[in-house]
């Protein structure tokens, strides 16, 4: 299963607000749509898998994408993501067409979980889930690097595995420090395979 979700954007007045949702809502204030395909064809060396797909993800809502093994749910979920081009129609973050979109501006609207991830070098666990906040340097949100980074590491249940080496993780410890990860990157879409 896959999963396209948006971030509800909390209330100014929630302390951890700034924190845990540093970027600023799309052109159409909090409620519009965050992403949106329409009439998106996705495969893979042009050849269609799935086809005429119309979606919007708005925050706080949770999309799942359903579906038997090579229906073509991871290939839509990358095609959404903009790692993969549409072969046909558009994908859209904040009403701007994804391809057009700077990968680091693509990076402070969107995270992406894929199915599996791994480390070579025995990054500790706080260091991987910190590479998520690279694309917040330089800015007002980077001010808030640890505070997100502890977050994620407290709502994946890793405060515990912080200092140990990524490398010496079993299967499952990998999954929850690749979800904090994408959680540290405190964006409005996260996209799940």
């Amino acid at each position: 299963m896959s999963a396209l979700l948006g971030r509800r954007r909390e209330t100014p007045a929630t302390p951890s607000s700034d924190a845990m949702n540093p970027a600023s809502p799309g052109p159409g204030g909090p409620g519009s749509a965050v992403l949106r395909l329409e009439g998106v064809t996705a495969g893979r060396r042009g050849q269609p898998v799935v086809s005429g797909v119309d979606l919007t993800v708005r925050p706080g809502e949770v999309t799942a994408i359903v579906g038997p093994n090579g229906a073509g749910k991871s290939t839509l979920l990358h095609t959404a993501a903009g790692d993969l081009p549409p072969l046909a129609g558009a994908v859209l973050l904040d009403d701007q067409p994804l391809s057009r979109t700077s990968p680091l501006e693509a990076a402070r609207r969107r995270a992406v979980l894929p199915q599996s991830t791994t480390v070579a070098f025995p990054f500790s666990v706080r260091e991987v889930v910190a590479m998520a906040r690279h694309r917040w340097r330089g800015t007002p949100a980077g001010d808030r690097d640890r505070e997100a980074i502890d977050d994620a590491l407290r709502q994946c249940g890793l405060e515990d595995m912080a200092d140990r080496p990524a490398t010496k993780l079993s299967g499952g410890e990998w999954a929850r420090v690749a979800l904090a990860k994408a959680l540290a990157q405190t964006v409005p879409v996260l996209l799940l395979d």
